[in-house]
């Protein structure tokens, strides 16, 4: 991104931002790091989004945000760290159920959780290397089930198969925060 700003004219290089959330405030941080000029709106009478604490009761009590994701490189990590809270590592791979009620063993959990984030991680590079030719209307959703459908016709797989994927998918937009169908695939880099 450094120097896409050059081009643009100056009244363009002004940048409003609803909700200042961990996001919010993630991507002003880096739009005012190229030289635009960033404006926050924020409904509520604090920033943190999701992320807030309060000792109304005595104690300090978490009221939002209790996930941690991607703890490698994730700078919250730190925070989280320094702030002496408590983390405890979550073992998902144990939390998938078939259609049947039926929980999956460990290993083939985890054999389509790998899967799921394979495709996922193909969108975030397909949106890195071609943010400019990517409608603004582009979904996550619409990647992710055309690449399930051609890998479960190339591979032969059952319904049973893509239907389990696509709920693991769903599960994924929810602790993104917001409907799966509903997050667009480009990124701001």
């Amino acid at each position: 991104m450094p120097g896409a700003h050059t081009s643009l004219p100056s009244r363009a290089r002004k940048v409003c931002i609803i909700g200042g959330g961990i996001s919010g405030l993630r991507a002003a941080g880096l739009l005012n790091a190229v030289g635009f000029d960033v404006t926050i709106l924020e409904a509520r009478d604090r920033i943190g989004g999701r992320i807030h604490q309060s000792s109304r009761l005595g104690l300090p009590v978490d009221l939002g945000a209790s996930w941690i994701h991607g703890t490698q490189g994730n700078p919250i990590v730190h925070f989280a760290g320094k702030a002496m809270s408590t983390t405890i590592a979550c073992n998902l791979v144990h939390s998938i159920c078939a259609s049947n009620g039926v929980w999956l063993s460990a290993a083939t959990a985890w054999h389509h959780y790998a899967k799921v984030w394979e495709i996922l991680e193909m969108a975030v590079d397909k949106s890195e290397k071609e943010a400019h030719l990517l409608p603004d209307s582009a979904k996550m959703m619409e990647f992710f089930r055309e690449e399930l459908d051609k890998r479960c016709r190339e591979a032969n797989e059952p319904e049973i198969h893509r239907n389990l994927m696509m709920q693991i998918v769903e599960m994924w937009g929810a602790f993104m925060g917001s409907d799966c169908e509903t997050q667009g695939i480009k990124i701001c880099i």
